[in-house]
């Protein structure tokens, strides 16, 4: 056999190989995508094979028991219906309870708001009156005033620089608000016009006002 007999032969043999090695790589891409695996089929096969193992475990044991067949079938299929009632009413339960929980939940933070509500409205008439708002002037200031970005924390402390912040903006607008001069008495009435002498008898006038006579 001559040389060039002997490397066409090498050459055939390379040729068979390559072929049979793309042969098989397109038999196992065939065979990759023909396997679909239906994984609810698989999960309904499961149900299927426990419901039936389960029906032949407990009619077995109801015929042990000396029940007829039939009689044994009548008490499984009680006994599931039972249970799928008996299942559907805990169900019904937890749905109450879960309803009963977030109601709970709701009126505990209504609660808690008006809570701090309070806490915050007490911490800023402090702070009015601190501030020189006159007292009877103190609930109106808080009126006024924008706290509901005044925080309380878990502890029951309010956030006391921004209810002064808030009160002081107030002021700034309403200067109105604070005691003018030392003339007047906290009430609003005036003990005397600018630059006059009390008139006698106006003392006398003013306690009754307030009903300070016998």
């Amino acid at each position: 056999m001559s040389k060039q007999d002997v490397g066409n032969a090498v050459e055939q043999v390379g040729s068979e190989i390559s072929g049979a090695e793309q042969a098989l790589e397109q038999q196992q891409t065939a065979d990759s995508q023909q396997v679909e695996i239906n994984m609810e089929e698989v999960a309904r096969i499961g149900t299927e094979r426990s419901v039936r193992a389960e029906r032949a475990a407990i009619t077995n044991y109801f015929r042990d028991q000396g029940l007829t067949e039939e009689e044994a079938k009548q008490a499984f299929e009680k006994f599931r219906t039972d249970r799928e009632a008996q299942r559907e009413a805990d169900k019904n339960d937890l749905t109450a309870l879960q309803r009963r929980v977030e109601e709970y939940e709701r009126k505990e933070s209504e609660i808690l708001r008006k809570a701090n509500r309070r806490l915050v409205r007490v911490e800023a008439k402090e702070q009015a009156i601190a501030l020189g708002v006159r007292v009877d002037r103190s609930d109106y200031a808080v009126r006024l005033a924008d706290l509901s970005k005044v925080e309380v924390d878990e502890n029951g402390e309010v956030d006391e620089s921004a209810v002064r912040e808030a009160l002081e903006q107030i002021l700034n607008d309403f200067p109105e608000l604070k005691v003018a001069s030392s003339s007047e008495d906290g009430h609003g009435f005036k003990l005397g016009s600018p630059g006059q002498k009390q008139q006698p008898g106006l003392s006398e006038q003013i306690a009754k006002i307030f009903g300070n006579t016998e």
